[in-house]
């Protein structure tokens, strides 16, 4: 068993989820954004995540006041030990593919009651991220905010409404790679 499986594997399976696809691609363009505000991109290399982008995002979006350092960077290591196992990798970085799956077990770490299974601690955690890039000292680094940058759909029935957002899947273009990390998704 790798390490962190526990925690990796249903976060995987999330983002597998019919539900998380539709919410992830409705939400590419700012996930973008944020990815590449605190990512390094280095030539010839695709823009990663070191421990450090991870602390710096969950410091500036407030994700610090419930899940503390420690287990930040467990979630961190063990994303990127995931990506590094299935060769998608590089030891002690995550590229954007784990940036989403680094999202996903955050959401699971935080309190909401609002949340009443594990897509909806998803959403809950976008919307706050959205409330949070909407503070106009924040709002500067991410560029300018004319809508929410995380546009999480309303739910009805477990169902989300309306068209899909902007930054679908046949439309992206995800830094290069899909968003599975892969060129052949």
């Amino acid at each position: 068993l790798e390490a962190g499986a526990e925690d990796v594997a249903p976060a995987v399976e999330l983002l597998k989820s019919p539900e998380a696809e539709d919410l992830f691609d409705r939400c590419q363009a700012g996930l973008e954004k944020i990815f590449r505000c605190y990512g390094l991109e280095e030539p010839g290399r695709h823009p990663h995540w070191r421990p450090e982008s991870m602390a710096k995002f969950a410091a500036d979006f407030e994700i610090t006041n419930e899940v503390s350092h420690l287990p930040l960077q467990k979630i961190f290591h063990d994303c990127a030990h995931h990506e590094n196992c299935n060769g998608d990798g590089t030891f002690g970085q995550i590229s954007f593919a784990g940036f989403h799956l680094a999202l996903v077990m955050i959401a699971q770490k935080m309190h909401s009651s609002h949340a009443h299974g594990p897509i909806d601690r998803v959403r809950a955690l976008f919307s706050r991220m959205s409330a949070v890039a909407a503070t106009s000292n924040f709002g500067a680094r991410l560029g300018a905010q004319h809508e929410a940058l995380l546009p999480v759909p309303q739910v009805s029935k477990g169902r989300a409404l309306g068209p899909p957002g902007p930054g679908t899947r046949s439309s992206r273009a995800s830094l290069g790679r899909s968003r599975w990390g892969r060129d052949d998704d």
